[in-house]
């Protein structure tokens, strides 16, 4: 039988176009399910990542557009999966804290915060650790470079205990 234009044929015989709508939903839903059971899992370099971030970094320096913010000296702590922003002292800026999620296979590595009570308002940031220098961007859309061309670039130095 020849090939019908735009028809899914197994085990030769084609498809309805119901069946061939089934198929498809059946597919989508399965590849949402992988993916979803795929991000939950925290791969080896989501756990080294987030024991490299354990502890209290300080915002050494703060720049949009290249001018600086007076966020230097504020403080980011890390403590399992929470996350505490905190104005420098003596700052006119307000705190925050609520929960992080880690993806250190994206290229770059990436960051969800969301803050305590706000289910629905996560931040997306970029992030990456040398040693005890992190480097964070925060931006209104999802940033893809460590630059401050329209977001805010972070440097922070761990803090010595």
């Amino acid at each position: 039988m020849p090939a019908r234009s735009g028809s899914i044929e197994i085990e030769g015989r084609f498809l309805s176009p119901r069946e061939q709508g089934n198929m498809y939903r059946a597919t989508c839903i399965a590849a949402f399910l992988i993916r979803v059971a795929a991000h939950g899992q925290d791969t080896d370099a989501d756990k080294a990542d987030l024991k490299k971030l354990q502890g209290t970094w300080v915002i050494g320096s703060s720049t949009q557009d290249g001018k600086a913010i007076p966020e230097k000296g504020g403080r980011v702590t890390f403590d399992n999966d929470k996350m505490s922003i905190a104005p420098p002292k003596g700052g006119k800026g307000v705190g925050d804290a609520g929960t992080f999620k880690i993806d250190a296979t994206k290229k770059p590595k990436t960051l969800a915060f969301t803050p305590k009570g706000a289910k629905n308002a996560t931040t997306r940031v970029i992030y990456e650790i040398d040693g005890d220098t992190l480097k964070i961007v925060l931006s209104e859309k999802e940033p893809t470079d460590f630059s401050d061309k329209g977001q805010t670039l972070w440097v922070l130095k761990r803090e010595k205990k």
